[in-house]
């Protein structure tokens, strides 16, 4: 059975997954599928949340931007459990 402290573990990383979604949503995917944070500041912070980048860039795949959410909801998480601000992680990644 899951403790009291992983469930709002569970809790937390979905609430930052939506975060991270609603960031996503707000940028744009063009008919190529390559994802603009369109200098917006929270499709940006999703992008260097990712990559470690603000830069606009025009060179992201959008699948996978989406596939690394997850990641960095608990990564967020890990953020919140040794007392450091969520939003400053980041899982430095490029896409290959």
């Amino acid at each position: 059975m899951n403790t009291p402290e992983e469930r709002l573990k569970t809790a937390l990383a979905g609430a930052f997954f939506d975060i991270a979604w609603n960031a996503y949503c707000t940028g744009h995917v063009d008919k190529d599928g390559w994802f603009d944070n369109c200098c917006m500041s929270d499709p940006e912070w999703l992008q260097w949340a990712i990559t470690g980048c603000r830069k606009r860039s025009k060179d992201i795949p959008s699948a996978w931007l989406k596939d690394q959410m997850s990641e960095l909801a608990e990564a967020m998480v890990a953020a919140v459990v040794a007392g450091e601000e969520p939003y400053g992680a980041s899982l430095n990644r490029t896409p290959e």
